[in-house]
């Protein structure tokens, strides 16, 4: 049968699609199999305008991203919409990071021991 987890629309949810795929709902009822939204990261992750971003997104996708809630996965998939040389600025201090992305900045940053 179908199982739903009830969280709040800004979240998103997660439930038991066909053949026993776990799909996420995104906000405005945008759903994507779990396993295709991970795949979607990890290569928007590598993907990047810059080797350094490419590096710094990429290992820390192959290696965090399953572990990450549907809220954190989430932000992170709107961190990757950030400019690479934004990014790169606010992971080396050179410019100050928005409060919004600061936690998982601050996660990154941990998982390559850069603080």
């Amino acid at each position: 049968g179908l199982v739903c987890i009830r969280m709040p629309a800004v979240i998103g949810s997660r439930r038991e699609g066909s053949k026993g795929r776990v799909v996420v709902e995104r906000g405005g009822g945008n759903t994507e199999p779990e396993d295709v939204m991970l795949k979607r990261l990890r290569l928007r992750s590598w993907r990047r305008g810059t080797k350094e971003m490419d590096l710094i997104l990429g290992a820390f996708a192959d290696s965090e991203l399953a572990a990450l809630t549907v809220e954190e996965r989430r932000d992170y998939d709107a961190l990757l919409s950030e400019n690479d040389h934004d990014l790169y600025g606010w992971f080396t201090w050179a410019s100050p990071a928005p409060l919004r992305w600061q936690s998982l900045l601050a996660r990154i940053r941990a998982f390559h021991r850069l603080d």
